[in-house]
């Protein structure tokens, strides 16, 4: 005796449907999360690179965020509607993987890794200050 396993269509159509969706909300979770920044400024690779190539990312254009306190900053950044933590206080908040996936790893001639890392360093440090004046000023008024 042979045994055939018969699926009506409709219940492969569903279990299809909900693996898509699925794989939908993962992908754009980062999206969906509340946040709400004291500090943002979106950033050119053009002008970013006065003085040399430091511009440390894959793609050119990125805005820089920043939530929280003068003690504690969670600064991150956001391109192509994807988020990427800065600092560990940003990735304990919202749970964005770090920027380093998204830097550059084989840096052109003008470029050395130390370059990128620096430029690296340089947005984190703007970020930060910037979110140190922003908390400043609010707590003036």
């Amino acid at each position: 005796m042979k045994s055939k396993l018969s699926i009506p269509i409709n219940i492969i159509v569903l279990i299809i449907f909900l693996l898509l969706f699925t794989k939908f909300i993962i992908r754009n979770i980062n999206r969906l999360k509340t946040i709400d920044p004291i500090y943002g400024e979106y950033i050119k690779k053009n002008s970013f690179m006065v003085g040399g190539d430091f511009w440390p990312f894959t793609f050119n254009e990125v805005t820089i965020f920043c939530k929280g306190t003068k003690k504690s900053h969670s600064l991150f950044l956001e391109s192509n509607e994807n988020f990427y933590s800065l600092n560990e206080s940003a990735k304990d908040e919202f749970g964005y993987p770090f920027s380093n996936q998204i830097l550059r790893l084989s840096p052109d001639q003008k470029a050395t890794k130390k370059d990128i890392n620096l430029g690296l360093e340089m947005l984190i440090k703007r970020a930060k200050n910037n979110c140190d004046l922003k908390n400043s000023t609010q707590n003036n008024n």
